[in-house]
């Protein structure tokens, strides 16, 4: 089992570069970064549809894979995401920026598949040292420069070598010809049904914001997207625990003891950054920072990360014990959420009004993830 410590040490080390920009950039700065963050997320989910969780979910399947074949696919599969990536930024006007952002995606999303196949594994070894040295290299980098550039080029500068070190210290990569295309067939049917999930949540995640982005503008859209980064205590939990949590039977956490954890972990997280964002609106802390924009919106912060936890924890659960078909249904109805709610707050009261819309649709998904695993339980 992971213990606490390793628990607290990844956590820091995913969340470190988003907790940076959020408290160093200018909302039009978090904007910029955020576009590329975006990306960086859609190369996450991918990840995990075609490689860690399609892995995890062919294993219980009885089909067994290597540490060449599973690494090969990796490697094969990230520099497919990242190359285009580099292309796509670069045309945003990023400039040499995009480059550091290339790098910082491929090493981040490198290190993703090595820990995670190390977690489930019980490989100790390529876990909390890794991320130790990764976290200590990313905030020793962004303070060095910070006193020789501008805050976003610090920001992904650090992003990109804190990767590089977590991944040099993870278990060695392998690269083989055609292991993506083989590693594809061998685990089609997972693939199959992770990925057309994943579809479906990047479009809510991912394609939404992306679309609404040139309406917004880039301030209000700096504002939008950190309300989605107030959720980094979530994270901080979840992530490192993702290899385990799919492990777990369909009932496991609607033991009465476990469910009423869940949902007094869910209110904790929430009022924690209802509290953080209430103190800087009261003590006009991080003035002109995305943070102090963001404080204005304390209350749907809070209901938006409570949301969020329990829906984060049960979309994992889903994602290893769902029906292909049932995953499917629950995807398309987050979509119509996702569309429905948000843009149509915005087109009635602008900023406000979809941050609160962007709340209530994290309560709905945080409902409808619930009750797909509670019917999946007790049937």
């Amino acid at each position: 089992m992971i213990h606490v410590s390793a628990i607290l040490v990844n956590a820091a080390c995913v969340t470190v570069v988003q907790a940076l920009a959020i408290f160093s950039l200018s909302p039009e700065e978090y904007g910029k970064f955020s576009l590329a963050y975006i990306l960086y997320a859609a190369g996450v989910s991918l990840v995990h549809a075609v490689v860690c969780d399609a892995w995890q979910r062919s294993t219980r399947q009885r089909i067994v894979s290597s540490w060449g074949q599973y690494s090969g696919a990796l490697v094969s599969l990230v520099a497919v995401v990242t190359v285009p990536m580099c292309v796509l930024l670069a045309s945003l006007g990023f400039g040499w920026s995009s480059l550091w952002i290339g790098f910082a995606v491929f090493a981040n999303l490198c290190r993703l598949g090595t820990r995670y196949h190390a977690v489930a594994n019980d490989e100790h070894r390529y876990v909390v040292p890794a991320d130790a040295l990764g976290l200590i290299t990313t905030v020793a980098t962004f303070y060095a420069m910070i006193h020789f550039t501008g805050p976003f080029q610090s920001v992904v500068v650090s992003w990109a070598l804190g990767g590089l070190v977590a991944l040099l210290a993870s278990r060695p990569l392998r690269f083989r010809r055609r292991a993506l295309r083989q590693w594809a067939i061998c685990n089609a049917a997972s693939i199959k049904a992770l990925g057309r999930d994943a579809v479906l949540v990047d479009a809510t995640a991912i394609g939404v914001p992306l679309l609404m982005s040139p309406f917004l503008g880039p301030v209000n859209f700096g504002i939008y997207r950190s309300m989605s980064s107030t959720a980094i205590p979530v994270r901080l939990v979840l992530n490192p625990l993702r290899p385990k949590l799919m492990t777990q039977p369909p009932g496991y956490f609607f033991e009465r003891s476990r469910f009423f954890l869940v949902l007094m972990t869910a209110v904790l997280f929430g009022a924690t950054v209802w509290l953080t964002l209430s103190v800087v609106a009261k003590g006009g802390l991080f003035a002109g920072g995305v943070l102090a924009a963001l404080s204005a919106f304390a209350l749907p912060a809070a209901v938006y990360v409570s949301a969020s936890f329990v829906s984060s924890l049960f979309y994992i659960s889903n994602r290893s014990h769902l029906s292909n078909r049932s995953l499917g249904v629950v995807g398309l109805v987050q979509l119509a959420l996702v569309v429905g709610l948000p843009i149509g707050g915005f087109l009635i009261g602008g900023l406000p009004a979809l941050i609160v819309a962007f709340a209530l649709t994290s309560v709905l998904h945080a409902c409808i993830h619930c009750l797909a695993a509670f019917n999946h339980a007790r049937g």
